[in-house]
């Protein structure tokens, strides 16, 4: 059985911008978040009490790790991958080249390795946005239209629910979701 804690423990004063979208990559035993405005991907590694970042030029709204190793992130142009040790990024696709009204902020994977990252308005008050689905082969599509600000995914852990957040809703929308196919119904469930 694991240690209990009954108190919390700062482990790194980060004092970011705007920190979001944590992920643990268990293989490397690093926590990867991004700051957005700061336009940085950051690794807190807890077991050697080590962090560091990577610096942008866009911002940066998301960072997921890839199987065949570096990242995939949802910046303010679309979707790129990072070499975290080199700090190369390469552009897969912008899905909506020269919008400059909008950009990419939260995304995660399912467990079949899609992708899903969400525009939003920049000025967070007209639905501009798309939820997209970049698929393990590349190809990119549509998941969800009429956004505001994307922000928020996560599924059941059978894999049959998406849920999901349009910030501006302040509700957590339940999605029928076919782990299979990465499809959802377009119709809300609760």
């Amino acid at each position: 059985m694991g240690t209990i804690y009954s108190e919390a423990e700062l482990v790194w004063d980060g004092r970011m911008t705007l920190g979001e979208g944590p992920v643990w990559d268990a293989r490397s035993g690093t926590l990867i978040f991004v700051d957005i405005a700061g336009k940085r991907v950051h690794f807190l590694e807890p077991s050697l009490q080590t962090h560091r970042f990577v610096q942008l030029e866009q911002m940066v709204g998301a960072a997921v790790p890839r199987q065949s190793g570096g990242l995939v992130l949802a910046l303010e142009q679309g979707f790129y991958t990072l070499d975290p040790v080199t700090g190369t990024l390469e552009q897969l696709a912008d899905p909506e080249p020269g919008r400059a009204d909008i950009r990419f902020n939260d995304g995660k994977c399912d467990a079949a390795g899609r992708f899903f990252a969400g525009t939003m308005d920049r000025e967070e008050l007209s639905p501009k946005g798309v939820l997209y689905a970049l698929e393990p082969d590349g190809t990119i599509r549509k998941a969800l239209e009429g956004v505001t600000t994307s922000n928020g995914l996560d599924w059941s852990p059978d894999g049959r629910t998406m849920y999901y957040i349009d910030s501006p809703t302040r509700r957590v929308f339940a999605f029928d979701y076919d782990p299979a196919s990465g499809s959802s119904a377009t119709g809300e469930r609760s």
